[in-house]
């Protein structure tokens, strides 16, 4: 088998039959992301955060009812279907658009908070604004 091309952190690399004295280290920080767009998927990392949540008050009555749909929803079936998965990753009667329209109309300070623990420079929301119109903010 051929020597890895980049090493894995944590692991000692062997160059010549001869282990390295250190083990290679993980990166601190990964680099940030240029753009993001805000799906439902980030939408539902953002709601898991308990610390996020807890900084900005209007996430909390979403990410609690986000966290008794995936606390009440019960496996079915052995999961070879991937039912299980589907069952959590759907994310049950959480008001996606509600989220959005938040974060877009939040103040500065709370929009930061969500860029920095995202790992974002910019922000893209796309939501239904309140009458009805689609609507797009840049944060």
């Amino acid at each position: 088998m051929p020597p890895r091309s980049t090493p894995v952190p944590g692991r000692r690399v062997v160059v010549s039959g001869k282990p390295l004295s250190q083990p290679v280290s993980a990166p601190t920080q990964h680099p940030q992301i240029a753009a993001l767009i805000l799906d439902d998927g980030t939408v539902r990392r953002l709601l898991s955060n308990d610390q996020l949540v807890a900084a900005i008050p209007f996430l909390a009555p979403f990410a609690s009812k986000y966290k008794s749909t995936v606390a009440s929803s019960k496996p079915k079936g052995c999961g070879g279907c991937g039912g299980v998965s589907r069952v959590t990753a759907s994310g049950g009667d959480i008001e996606y658009n509600a989220v959005r329209y938040h974060i877009a109309n939040a103040g500065v300070d709370k929009q930061n908070l969500i860029k920095q623990a995202l790992n974002v420079k910019q922000l893209r929301v796309y939501y239904l604004d309140t009458a009805g119109n689609r609507a797009r903010a840049t944060v």
